[in-house]
């Protein structure tokens, strides 16, 4: 893609990075799901770029499982903590589906089945990461709290 391009979404990249991993240091749910909502958004920019370059309908697909993703991560403001066992099982499901798209995702990119820059096949693998790192959190401390 266009060296621009790639600029532009490392920086962006790192931003929302930045956000959810204050919102996961600060224990802020809404916090973290806005820079999740928000880092789902990139894909989505870079996937239809690439899509009007080579008119290949992986990228449509890309496009509409991370706005799935964005519908899943969007920060409402529903009250629940861990007591409520089916909203914490919920969102650990929630956070395989991550997961799983960011690993598909980062596969294909890294693979070359894409025609995108690898830094953002790694980008996807670092989030991978991250929600690891919380749904492990969460499940070694049963009372964790987020504001």
């Amino acid at each position: 893609m266009y060296q621009s391009a790639t600029l532009i979404g490392s920086i962006l990249f790192f931003i929302f990075l930045t956000i959810l991993i204050y919102g996961i240091v600060k224990r802020q749910r809404k916090l973290f799901l806005f820079g999740l909502c928000l880092y789902n958004t990139t894909p989505i920019i870079r996937e239809s770029l690439a899509y009007a370059l080579d008119d290949n309908l992986v990228h449509l697909v890309i496009v509409l499982t991370y706005l799935v993703l964005i519908i899943l991560c969007l920060p409402v403001s529903t009250a629940y903590g861990a007591d409520n066992l089916a909203a914490v099982a919920l969102s650990k499901k929630i956070g395989v589906a991550i997961i799983t798209t960011n690993l598909f995702t980062g596969y294909l990119i890294l693979n070359g089945d894409l025609d995108i820059e690898p830094i953002f096949g790694y980008f996807h693998l670092v989030i991978v990461i991250v929600i690891l790192y919380v749904i492990i959190l969460t499940s070694l401390k049963k009372k964790l709290v987020w504001n």
